[in-house]
């Protein structure tokens, strides 16, 4: 009788660890990052500023970058390098060292909610373009 009992709690708490979605967070102030953007302006060595857009701007970010050697390779290779940084902004500024030897970068943000969970933007790839003025490189999203 008392497995029984035990395996009903179980199952109770089981379904209400994960009855909790994204839509029942957001009252709290908790969404996952709905876009991430790269800083425009010409890239001067002060590093490429990443910036995300969250609707509480008091939660902590995990950024993962992954700088990407041979971007028509499939997948990543053993010459990529993947950064993780916890920031209590939403922006990080991805160092000079890799922007100046990496053509791609892969990079996602993921919301720290006051209760634990984790929210994840979507992975956004950038690269390097020539700005609009044809004078610098910038970097951009791309699909």
């Amino acid at each position: 009788m008392k497995s029984g009992k035990f395996s009903g709690l179980f199952l109770i708490l089981l379904s209400i660890v994960f009855s909790c979605h994204d839509s029942e967070l957001k009252p709290y102030g908790c969404e996952a990052p709905s876009l991430i953007t790269a800083d425009q302006s010409c890239n001067t060595g002060q590093g490429l500023k990443l910036t995300a857009t969250v609707a509480n701007k008091s939660l902590s970010l995990d950024w993962t970058v992954i700088a990407v050697k041979d971007s028509a390779a499939k997948g990543w290779s053993g010459n990529d390098r993947t950064i993780e940084e916890t920031t209590a902004t939403q922006s990080y500024t991805v160092p000079d060292s890799l922007t100046q030897k990496y053509k791609t970068l892969i990079v996602r943000a993921t919301a720290i909610c006051p209760a634990g969970n984790m929210l994840y933007s979507k992975y956004y790839r950038l690269i390097q373009v020539k700005s609009t003025t044809g004078n610098c490189i910038v970097w951009s999203a791309v699909d």
